[in-house]
């Protein structure tokens, strides 16, 4: 997980230019809003050319109805369309005097790559455990409908355990796999057989373990204790 969204933000961070080359230099003096560029000025997707910001302090454009623009810079707003129904208003009549220029926006975006995944990695972890815990408990109940075939008798809390065990080895494939950056489509599903196949084994493994020493038993003298000797 932790090397795909640094995979995920880098890929982000390469495809900025297109976009970042095409912000002009934005000034906040007293509460206005001043570019270097006629306005009304425009940003686009330099893939499907739509517009996806309009830059204007002259008044001209006030919303963003009908354009699809998700955002509007005006002399004393920002207009954000989050939603088709939904659009946040952000006043910039009392921010403080700042200039954002492509220089700095870089300068924003090497940071982001060099920190990010330190800054997310403690919830990576958090999320991962979550997530690794839940699954144990789940395969548990699997656990029971393998315990139930092979009639092994053992408790909820071992097949939990034992769902554990089995998958650590799936975990550590599919680390390395990502490590170096192979994947497949329905991934999933092999590591699901795979986790539940190491499981079945670990039953029959645990069955047979609580086999043996009841034949022992059975083999030994009632009253000494000792396994007769052929």
């Amino acid at each position: 997980m932790v090397f795909s969204i640094q995979s995920g933000i880098s890929h982000v961070i390469a495809e900025s230019p297109v976009y970042v080359d095409q912000i002009p230099n934005i000034t906040i003096n007293d509460g206005q809003v001043s570019i270097n560029k006629p306005v009304p000025y425009f940003i686009r997707d330099p893939h499907t050319k739509a517009i996806i910001a309009i830059i204007d302090t002259s008044g001209t454009i006030q919303s963003l109805e009908h354009t699809t623009a998700k955002f509007l810079l005006t002399q004393n707003q920002l207009i954000i369309k989050s939603r088709p129904s939904e659009t946040r208003i952000i006043d910039l009549s009392k921010a403080d005097d700042f200039v954002v220029n492509r220089l700095i926006i870089y300068d924003w975006l090497d940071k982001v790559e060099a920190w990010a995944i330190y800054a997310i990695f403690p919830l990576i972890v958090i999320l991962s455990f979550c997530y690794r815990f839940i699954q144990i408990l789940v395969y548990g109940l699997f656990g029971m409908i393998f315990n139930a075939i092979v009639k092994a008798q053992l408790s909820y809390g071992t097949l939990v355990r034992l769902s554990a065990f089995a998958l650590t080895p799936t975990i550590a494939i599919f680390t390395a796999l990502s490590l170096f950056s192979i994947s497949f489509h329905f991934s999933w599903l092999l590591a699901f057989f795979l986790s539940m196949a190491y499981l079945f084994f670990g039953i029959v493994a645990s069955k047979q373990k609580k086999i043996e020493p009841t034949k022992t038993a059975e083999l030994s003298d009632t009253n000494t204790g000792k396994p007769y000797l052929k």
